[in-house]
């Protein structure tokens, strides 16, 4: 399809529409990076991707977000309403240390164990941790990780990997409370205790 465009100076011609949006593509970007953003975090959209069995049936619905690394960090529901998160590396990476969960920092504020004082809250695999954020009661959930994560600008995950030393990874919050409140439910509060 071929649009009418300006080039500025006056002049008008028929151009491809590709090339139309290229041109605007490439503008806001390199405003962008003259305003300090990163072009990478443009592209970290959190979405909501639905889980079904083999026969078709919905069995959870996902928060996800990805980094600029490409870690992933997923929060969804589960039928007895617990609410969990999920922060998965990327893959190739080196395996994460058996029993140390990561901690997690929204913004300035202070880090937070994921694990709980009890060590019980974060069960993980090489290259994935699980951690519980909390249960819905009566359209309710105390979780200070999840009022953060739907409130803040940027959450840092930092986590250690085997025979390397820490790493961190740090996901975009920029939409998430909306994702995050389709899948726990639009109407749940979300309370820090």
């Amino acid at each position: 399809m071929m649009l009418e465009a300006n080039n500025g100076r006056g002049e008008t011609g028929k151009v491809a529409e590709g090339m139309v949006k290229h041109r605007w593509r490439r503008a806001w970007l390199l405003g962008g990076l003259l305003l300090g953003i990163q072009p990478c975090s443009l592209f970290a959209d959190w979405r909501v991707l639905a889980e079904a069995d083999q026969s078709g049936a919905l069995t959870r619905r996902l928060a996800t977000v990805d980094s600029d690394k490409g870690e992933r960090l997923a929060i969804f529901k589960d039928a007895e309403q617990r609410v969990y998160g999920t922060f998965r590396l990327r893959e190739g990476l080196q395996v994460l240390v058996a029993g140390q969960c990561p901690t997690f920092r929204v913004d300035k504020r202070r880090p937070l164990a994921l694990s709980g004082a009890d060590q019980q809250n974060c069960v993980g695999t090489a290259g994935e941790v699980t951690f519980h954020l909390g249960t819905v009661k009566e359209g309710r959930i105390a979780s200070p990780v999840l009022l953060q994560l739907m409130n803040g600008n940027t959450a840092s995950f930092r986590y250690r990997l085997e025979h390397v030393g820490y790493a961190e990874a740090a996901f975009d919050l920029q939409r998430s409370k909306q994702a995050l409140a389709e899948v726990i439910g639009p109407d749940v509060e979300v309370e820090w205790r």
